[in-house]
């Protein structure tokens, strides 16, 4: 083999090893990344001295080597798109950014082979001996290696499609959710009449599914019926009631229909378009078991997007927050999207507010809640002021801190509300309970902490009541006290054995009482209420009366003798409203990677069980907090400890084993050729 395919190979394996295995930002990772730079500038410097020593009708032999080592160096360029500071350059929504690197994972090994493996068979070919050697030859060798970089290539996308739809075969356990404390709390809070539809036949092993789900939502004003669609039809009351888009859906459907308020002149309820919302679940039982599994989930979503009036939740944004974009801050550690999501989910509005966004000014008057999630940097004293005169008119927050050192001052907003938090401070904790650091037992995983050590407080009530199956996953906790006058009632404890270290003097992740450091349990987050009179303007209508006429031969055409003017005036209302904040000493406990896991048997992540709680107390709505019940197979997720093994076994040994392997089998019929000669 040439010595330039030789050196081209190890510059590409250094350059695989300083990516894929060292990565990270360390210099080890960029030693690897130069050296294999510098050697693919070698091997290019050697593959055109040779060609510049072929005589000239063989220039065009040599000049294919440059040209497939040029596709491959291609690859490389298309891999560094997939770069964590290229992608969060185009600032794209999470949806678009999968997408993006999906397509680029999936084209830059296939360049790489399309290039790499053409070379190794010319560089095979030019070791032999020259005398025979030919452009058509060269094609040929050329050829036969690019169709099996081409066949090996189709497994790179058949990869990601097999990963994306792997819920096409369900081999896993089926059962049809209950109905969870959150949807039946919805049921409870109707107001006005709802009925449920159920398109299937009697003899639909679907049907009996349905039928037990609903059979335990038992409320006066939620009705179900079944019909056969098939078979008997829309029903007379829906008739000339539907979209034109769902007048033909038949079995396998459920309808869910609020009844608007009668009138005088029609005694009948009835159902707008706007009132209705079809849940597809399939007519086989086959087709129908992965929507089963999320029927209740489902089922709730529909009834609150009849019910739930859109209200507008705002996030502080321009002071280092943690948002749903990935720009700057792409790691799910410190990205928002599910929290959003979850929001959206629940009906509501989820808006930005900032300098520029008016804060300064005040906090608008359709806000139902206003979130600050991790800040860095110092708020402005008009926003400061802002937030207190919101919450003096009985608005709800929920501050969400992060330590930061020599980070943001929130003492302004927290001193009112008879707190303190030290921004140089993080908490520890001796067990390691779950890793975000990719490695085994390693003691950074000592910021990430686990408590289920929850009060008996209303803003916590669905996890305190099954505190063994939610524990709250917590990360990088700082430390939040109390003053002696503070009216903040603890929500969340840390455990035993938890100790708060410096980050200011630098944190060596141990334990020691020299640095005055002592194990205990910590308040991690608490809730206040406060009750404020808060008076409103309003308009009346006031009389005033002239004087009785003296005169009785003066005209008036006031049988009563007098004469009344209305005005408005100004009136002032004074009403006494609550104002709710939750505090929460660590703000990535809201995060993608947080919001969504789970530890132990909690068919619901603990994180969004005690969200919902926190959410329900805070905008006072019963309806949000409680679980929400689905059966879906949770996955299996292989880490790097112990099954390392697996995923390099099959994605790197298997390959190269199939490829040695011909290698062989042709150097033996090569060899049997020519002992025949």
């Amino acid at each position: 083999m040439s010595l330039y395919a030789i050196i081209y190979m190890i510059s590409m394996l250094s350059i695989f090893l300083g990516e894929r295995f060292i990565g990270g930002d360390s210099l080890l990772r960029y030693t690897f990344d130069t050296i294999g730079l510098l050697a693919l500038g070698l091997a290019f410097f050697l593959a055109n001295k040779d060609r510049g020593k072929a005589p000239t009708d063989r220039k065009g032999i040599f000049t294919l080597p440059l040209i497939y080592m040029a596709i491959g160096t291609l690859s490389l360029l298309v891999y560094s798109l997939s770069l964590e500071t290229i992608v969060n350059g185009f600032d794209l929504e999470p949806e678009s950014e999968h997408k993006y690197l999906v397509f680029i994972k999936s084209l830059w090994p296939i360049i790489w082979m399309v290039g790499t493996f053409p070379l190794i068979g010319l560089a095979s070919l030019f070791g032999q001996s020259h005398a025979h050697l030919n452009i058509h030859r060269a094609r040929k060798r050329a050829s036969i290696w690019l169709g099996s970089a081409f066949a090996l290539s189709a497994l790179f996308p058949l990869n990601y499609i097999a990963h994306d739809t792997n819920e096409k075969w369900d081999l896993g356990f089926f059962k049809t959710p209950n109905p969870g404390t959150s949807t039946l709390s919805l049921v409870e809070s109707l107001s006005s009449p709802m009925s449920a539809y159920l398109f299937f036949p009697t003899s639909s092993n679907v049907r009996e599914e349905v039928r037990s789900y609903f059979a335990q939502i038992n409320n006066p004003n939620f009705s179900v019926t079944f019909v056969d669609w098939d078979a008997e039809g829309i029903p007379e009351e829906l008739r000339d009631k539907l979209q034109p888009q769902d007048v033909n859906k038949g079995n396998g459907y459920i309808l869910l229909y609020k009844h608007s308020e009668q009138t005088e002149d029609d005694s009948s309820p009835k159902l707008k378009p706007k009132n209705t919302k079809f849940i597809q679940i399939g007519k086989t039982l086959d087709k129908a078991k992965v929507k089963l599994k999320s029927l209740d989930e489902k089922v709730r979503e529909g009834i609150l997007s009849l019910t739930r009036e859109r209200g507008v939740i705002y996030f502080t944004q321009g002071h280092g927050e943690l948002h749903w974009k990935s720009s700057g801050k792409s790691h799910p550690m410190t990205k928002i999207s599910s929290l959003k999501k979850l929001l959206r989910d629940e009906r509501f509005k989820v808006e930005e507010l900032g300098l520029a966004d008016g804060l300064a000014n005040g906090v608008p008057d359709d806000a139902k809640l206003v979130m600050i999630m991790g800040p860095t940097s110092d708020f402005f004293e008009a926003e400061i002021e802002a937030l207190q005169e919101y919450r003096q008119r009985g608005g709800a927050l929920m501050i969400n801190l992060e330590p930061t050192p020599n980070g943001t001052n929130l003492k302004p907003l927290l001193s009112p509300l008879g707190l303190e938090f030290d921004n140089n401070a993080v908490l520890l904790h001796e067990n390691i309970i779950y890793s975000t650091s990719g490695a085994k037992n390693s003691i950074k995983d000592r910021v990430n902490l686990v408590s289920n050590n929850y009060s008996t407080h209303a803003s916590i009530s669905n996890v305190s009541a099954n505190k063994d199956r939610y524990p709250i996953l917590l990360s990088s906790v700082g430390k939040l006290t109390k003053k002696k006058d503070s009216k903040a009632k603890t929500t969340l404890r840390s455990m035993e054995k938890t100790w708060a270290e410096q980050i200011v003097r630098g944190m060596d992740l141990q334990f020691s009482e020299t640095n005055n450091e002592t194990k205990q349990i910590w308040d991690i987050a608490v809730a206040i209420t406060e009750k404020f009179e808060v008076q409103t303007v309003v308009a009346t209508e006031n009389k005033t009366e002239d004087p009785v006429t003296t005169d009785p031969t003066a005209e008036t055409s006031d049988p009563e003798g007098t004469s009344q003017e209305t005005t408005a005036q100004p009136a002032v209302i004074t009403e006494t409203k609550e104002s709710r904040v939750i505090v929460f000493a660590d703000s990535t406990w809201a995060t993608d990677q947080l919001l969504a896991g789970r530890l132990g048997g909690a068919m619901e992540p603990p994180n969004t069980v005690a969200f919902r709680d926190m959410l329900s107390w805070l905008v006072k709505d019963p309806a949000i907090s409680g679980t929400v019940e689905n059966t879906k197979d949770k996955k299996i997720q292989h880490s790097k400890e112990g099954q390392g093994w697996v995923f390099y076994g099959t994605v790197v040994l298997f390959p190269v084993m199939t490829f040695l392997l011909g290698l062989l089998l042709v150097r033996r019929r090569k060899i049997k050729s020519q002992g025949d000669a």
